[in-house]
């Protein structure tokens, strides 16, 4: 490992709650627009397209082209949810609705009706705000944990009237928004006007539907809905989910349903027919009447691994999603070794008219042994790139071989059983071909661990014994007819990563003389230190002057409670001059600012997401001068999961950490990794699947994008089992530690391993008895002794109300957020823990060297932060990932180039004239004629591609002259010449052309127009059998003539 500062430091667990911070740091001193909210704007706009999903469209209702006639209800297209509430909010500069976005591009026929809707709406929606409470317009939320109030538009019955002035003209089509809103502190619910529509929605999709040729549904939603009004009424033929789609959503929106943009996003939940399908639907929240425990019987069986083994047909499948065109995904090889499984399968848009992208779905299903198996379960995917009528493209998945393997409690240990293993591939889970079988000959442990976060119950999980998995036609006769590889179990590795770390162990850092009369408690250990000289600050420890062991003990309890606790509630005040700079207005937190100057520590802020940064947009510093700080409202977490395009999501994430590092940022209180155990989860928007894996994956490139920019980082939360939001601070949630460690822990896993990310924060709730910010096994021995996590760990916001000082420290989780327990903390060093309010017994003595191990990688987080770099000019403040040399890749993506219809056609005949010749070679000897001229026909149409797949490099266009331009090419064998094409237009219709020997690679045209831009390329040909053979064209450049 890189990282020269691994020694002591810890996880950052961290929360969503604003404390209000004073003054900005780096924002904007104007108010206007910039170019990097232009560009992340765009940004946006991409991934929101790339992530809305067609579920459905019969009858051709879409596309609909630009400037059609067409009528527009729901009033969720004017009140479009772009995210959900809470620290889920961002405060962005703008929104675009669906009613801004549709009414610009299509014709809208219902003009007037908007029109009067509008002035009642915005005269409640003002009541509503003044009130703080429903009316029969507008259902009113009030903002919580920072975030704002929302104002969800409650529809309106529609009238035959409506109807008839609407369609009049000959308006055939009708788009009609349904919109939901949830957020941080509450559940969803299963009845009418959440989960389900309402009466009034239902029925105005019916009248509309009754009224119009085509009826489509826009889903303005953060999760899961019901959607068996589809099939119920007659004449819906559009269902497009635009999910909650960020500030661009409605422009995204527009893109999709006029077909500039093909809809590519793909499910990451499971869509039930009925709620009651999933098998948490009768527990959670409040749903059983006990919102104090929650019991995880359902176990594995989460999702589509639930839906699949227990054969449940749903209304959509995990990973479904159509397109305006159609796709022919063909697997045409699987290898394998002890390391890495890898499928190569060639995509082809088979479509006519329109252009579009792909999701390769990679599937494998383990044989079942001593330990019970799903029907199947992601191993990794890929989107191609845009493919046009008739291109194609081929993906090479590859993924860790162990990554099959299964948790055995009672061998503390993951392993892969002996027997088949089925490799699947597809664009949905429910739409797959068998690729290839992989065989096992004996049992091999993959990874040795020891048992943690065992069930504090007595149960086994459910179980699939007599049931009958869900199976397709000729799925049976595809396994018997595909290519099976033997796996080399004797190759196979075991590792061990069981932790080393003992729980009970403290060590305390003491001088010499601090140590003389010091009476270690029990399992506590003394080390001595050099003391440090006077007027030590942190920058000594950086340049490694004195040791980290060293400037901890030379901290006092009062200096170790402030650094353990975030800004709020200090117990002493400090110089802090000089760290308001660093301070941003409306961010969820900070670390102390007390030692700012004494101890050259200066303060970090923590800001909330996951849909981009939430602090306040304007402001005014301490001298009253205006602050600007608009951020970027990306889509929810969900709708980036969608895309299935990690590079995408890698390009959020570094967009994200631009921002941070912007406004002053260190930690991005996000991604937000939990699972979708449950449609109800009231924060489901913020979390990204109910599969581990594909959470992992998401998780781990929005976090190295972060992560790129210099001096900050992420942190992943809520760690861990935070999966309802009914009772979050109390609830208990029993959960073995099989579905823990596959389910639960696997996403937060992979990121640790593959990302690094500099924080992760606890969840509120208790995991098997114990509070998550308490949990030694969930804080320390897993991701410290087990996954080797080099971070900071906080808890979620004033959840260090509910746990001991003491345990807190002990267990790792080592900043207090937003603070307020210093007090507590000095107390309970000094012997005389005096707990809270509520609960006087609930800390105990805390050891020292549990609070100078978590102040310790506290200030191994600040020294690799921005703030840190800006206090020391000095200091090479890194990219924080890209400090890491050993990180897990779980799965990566070869791309080969897209072959174009051309190439495809002259492959194709290749091809055909291969096998014919091959045909020919095993006839009798008096075909010999005609084998050698089909060997003629292959070499004659391999030159040809030989020639159609060159390129040419185009050096430079230059006018060094009045009416000339001077290009130059790169020379390229094998080819009879040249032609430069050149034109006044881009897009280089109308373009003359310039046939140029082999033997030049440069070209004088003249006679050009003064101060005109033209645009060149430059192709190669050659003739074959009479006919000229072009290569590719060079990529364009522009050049200006000289006047």
């Amino acid at each position: 490992m890189k990282n020269k500062l691994a020694k002591l430091t810890a996880v950052t667990l961290a929360a969503s709650m604003v404390i209000g911070s004073s003054v900005t740091g780096m924002a904007a001193s104007t108010n206007q627009t910039s170019e990097r909210e232009v560009r992340n704007a765009q940004l946006s706009k991409e991934a929101a397209e790339e992530g809305m999903v067609l579920l459905e469209n019969e009858n051709q209702a879409l596309p609909l082209a630009q400037g059609s006639k067409a009528a527009l209800f729901g009033t969720g297209s004017y009140g479009t949810i772009k995210g959900g509430t809470g620290s889920g909010d961002v405060y962005n500069r703008y929104t675009i609705s669906v009613y801004d976005a549709l009414t610009s591009t299509y014709n809208i026929s219902n003009m007037a009706w908007w029109g009067e809707y509008l002035k009642t709406f915005e005269e409640k929606k003002a009541q509503a705000a003044e009130e703080k409470k429903d009316n029969d317009y507008v259902k009113y939320t009030q903002g919580r944990f920072g975030g704002a109030d929302s104002f969800l538009a409650i529809d309106q019955a529609l009238t035959q009237s409506d109807m008839d002035k609407a369609k009049a003209g000959g308006v055939t089509t009708a788009f009609y928004t349904v919109s939901r809103v949830s957020g941080e502190g509450a559940d969803r619910t299963i009845g009418k006007g959440d989960y389900e529509l309402s009466e009034v929605e239902y029925n105005n999709i019916k009248l509309i539907a009754k009224n119009f040729d085509k009826c489509v549904v826009l889903l303005n939603v953060g999760g899961v809905v019901d959607t068996k009004f589809f099939s119920e009424i007659e004449g819906v033929d559009g269902l497009v989910l635009m999910s909650q789609a960020g500030m661009e959503g409605g422009n995204a929106l527009a893109d999709i349903l006029t077909g500039k943009t093909t809809p590519s996003g793909k499910l990451t939940d499971t869509w039930a027919k009925n709620y009651s399908d999933y098998p948490a639907a009768t527990t959670i929240g409040d749903n059983d009447g006990d919102n104090k425990q929650e019991d995880y019987k359902e176990g594995i069986y989460v999702g589509y691994r639930y839906f699949d083994t227990f054969n449940i047909t749903p209304a959509y499948e995990f990973g479904y999603g159509k397109s305006y065109t159609s796709f022919d995904v063909e697997p045409l090889t699987v290898a394998a070794d002890e390391n890495n499984v890898s499928v190569t399968v060639n995509v082809t848009n088979t479509g006519d008219t329109y252009s579009g992208k792909e999701v390769v779905e990679v599937y494998f299903s383990a044989p079942d042994g001593s330990i019970e198996k799903p029907y199947q379960e992601l191993a990794g995917f890929a989107k191609t790139d845009n493919l046009a009528p008739g291109e194609s493209q081929k993906l090479t998945v590859t993924y860790k071989t162990t990554e099959m393997s299964s948790y055995d409690e009672a061998k503390a240990a993951y392993v892969m059983e002996d027997g088949d293993y089925i490799v699947r591939v597809g664009d949905s889970s429910r739409n797959t071909k068998v690729a290839g079988v992989l065989t096992l000959d004996k049992d091999v442990v993959t990874e040795q661990l020891s048992n943690q976060l065992t069930l504090d119950k007595n149960w086994k999980d459910l179980s699939k014994t007599g049931k009958t998995p869900y199976s397709y036609k000729d799925e049976a006769a595809q396994i018997k007819a595909a290519a099976r590889i033997a796996l080399p179990s004797a190759k196979i590795k075991t590792e061990n990563n069981a932790s080393k770390i003992d729980e009970k162990k403290v060590t305390t850092y003491l001088t010499a003389d601090a140590a003389k009369d010091y009476k270690a408690a029990e399992n506590e250990v003394v080390e001595t230190v050099d003391a440090v000289p006077a007027n030590t600050k942190l920058i000594d420890v950086y340049d490694g002057k004195v040791s980290m062991e060293s400037f901890v003990a030379s901290l006092d309890d009062t200096q170790l409670a402030n650094l353990a606790n975030g800004i709020s509630g200090a117990s002493t005040s400090g110089d802090t001059w000089g760290a308001d700079a660093n301070s941003v207005t409306g961010a969820a937190g900070e670390t102390s600012q007390l030692y700012f100057n004494s101890l050259g520590i200066p303060n970090t802020v923590e800001a909330d997401g996951p849909a981009g940064i939430r602090v306040t947009a304007e402001t005014t510093d301490k001298d009253g001068n205006a602050v600007y700080n608009y951020c970027t409202a990306f889509p929810i977490g969900t709708l980036l999961a969608q895309t299935w395009n990690t590079d995408l999501v890698n390009r959020v994430g570094k967009a994200i950490g631009e921002e941070m590092v912007e406004i002053g940022v260190t930690l991005w209180l996000a991604p937000g990794m939990n699972i979708h155990r449950d449609p109800l989860c009231g924060r489901n928007f913020e979390y990204y699947s109910e599969d581990p894996a594909l959470t992992g994956y998401v998780g781990s490139a929005i976090t190295a994008g972060v992560q790129s920019n210099k001096g900050v980082g992420v942190t992943i939360k809520h760690y861990i089992t935070n999966n309802q939001e009914t009772n979050r601070s109390a609830v208990n949630t029993s959960v073995s530690e099989r579905t823990l460690r596959e389910i639960y822990l696997k996403g937060f896993e992979m990121v640790v391993k593959s990302a690094q990310p500099m924080a992760i924060m606890s969840s509120y709730n208790k995991v098997n008895g114990t509070y998550a910010c308490e949990n030694f096994d969930l804080l320390t021995s897993v991701p410290r002794g087990e996954w080797g996590f080099d971070g900071m760990v906080m808890t979620d916001w004033g959840a260090g109300n509910r746990a001991g000082v003491d345990t807190m420290m002990h267990a790792g989780n080592d900043l207090v957020m937003p603070g307020r327990t210093q007090d507590r903390m000095i107390a309970a060093l000094q012997g005389n823990p005096v707990g809270t309010t509520a609960d006087p017994n609930l800390d105990k003595t805390l050891v020292l060297g549990d609070i100078q191990k978590c102040v310790s990688r506290v200030l191994t987080m600040i020294m690799r932060s921005s703030q840190f770099g800006k206090m020391n000019s000095k200091v090479d403040v890194k990219a924080h990932t890209e400090t890491y040399d050993n990180l897990v890749t779980y799965s990566s993506v070869k791309k080969e180039e897209v072959k174009t219809t051309a190439v495809k056609k002259l492959e194709d005949e290749l091809k055909k004239a291969q096998e014919k010749a091959d045909k020919l070679e095993k006839e009798l000897g008096e075909a010999n004629q005609k084998t050698q001229a089909a060997n003629k026909e292959v070499e004659k149409l391999q030159a040809k591609l030989d020639v159609r797949t060159k390129n040419i490099r185009l050096k430079s266009a230059k006018s060094k002259k009045a009416k000339q331009a001077t290009i130059r090419w790169a020379k390229v064998k094998n080819v009879d010449g040249y032609v430069v094409e050149y034109s006044t237009k881009a897009n280089m219709k109308s373009a003359k052309k310039k046939n140029v020997k082999a033997s030049t690679i440069s070209l004088t045209v003249k006679n050009l127009k003064k101060g005109k831009k033209y645009y060149v390329r430059v192709r190669g040909y050659k003739v074959i059998d009479g006919q000229k053979v072009y290569t590719q064209y060079s990529a364009k450049k522009a050049v200006k003539i000289k006047k």
